[in-house]
C-alpha cells in the first residue's frame, strides 16, 4: 500500500519540478542541492470508521530542501500547487489517490559547514482508495460458515 501511495506522488514531482525526490531516511550527505524529501506520518486514518471501507485519508511531509533560499521558496510554492493542477490531478485520480488539504510546515534555516540550509515545505493529506483484503478470513468473506441452527417452526 506504502508503494502504491508514493510512486505517483514521486513520478509527478519528479516530471514536473524536476527535481530528485528521496524517501527521508535515504538522504546522504553528499546529495546536491535542490531535493525533496517526503515522510509518511499517518498511513491509515479512516475517512469514516467502517473498517470494511477502502478509503483512507494519509499524511506525508514533503520538504524541499536547498541551500538557496529563493530557489527553495519557488520549488516549495510549486509543490503545494502541483496536486490541484490538471494534468498530476488526472494521473493520481486514475491511481486512486487525490490532494484532500495541504498545512504549511515550517522550520527555521539551518547554519551548517559555512552555508545555510533551507528546509520547509508541507504536510499534505490524501484520499486514497486502497483494496483491501480482510487478513482475519482465510478464503474471503465467501469462506466463512456461520455456526447457526435451524430450527424447526
Amino acid at each position: 500500500m506504502y508503494r502504491q501511495i508514493i510512486k505517483p506522488l514521486r513520478e509527478e514531482i519528479m516530471k514536473w519540478l524536476q527535481v530528485p525526490v528521496f524517501a527521508q531516511n535515504q538522504i546522504k550527505n553528499d546529495t546536491e542541492y535542490p531535493y525533496i524529501t517526503y515522510y509518511m506520518l499517518e498511513d491509515w486514518l479512516p475517512v469514516y470508521f467502517q473498517p470494511t471501507k477502502e478509503q483512507y485519508k494519509v499524511q506525508i511531509q514533503f520538504k524541499v530542501v536547498s541551500n538557496n533560499e529563493e530557489e527553495q521558496k519557488e520549488l516549495k510554492s510549486k509543490l503545494r500547487r502541483l496536486f490541484y493542477l490538471e494534468e498530476p490531478f488526472n494521473y493520481l485520480k486514475s491511481n486512486g489517490v487525490a490532494l484532500f488539504n495541504v498545512e504549511s510546515l515550517p522550520s527555521p534555516p539551518l547554519y551548517t559547514e559555512a552555508f545555510y540550509i533551507f528546509d520547509d515545505g508541507w504536510t499534505m493529506t490524501f484520499s486514497v482508495d486502497v483494496p483491501e483484503d480482510d487478513f482475519t478470513v482465510k478464503g474471503g468473506v465467501d469462506a466463512v460458515n456461520p455456526n447457526i441452527k435451524m430450527e424447526d417452526k
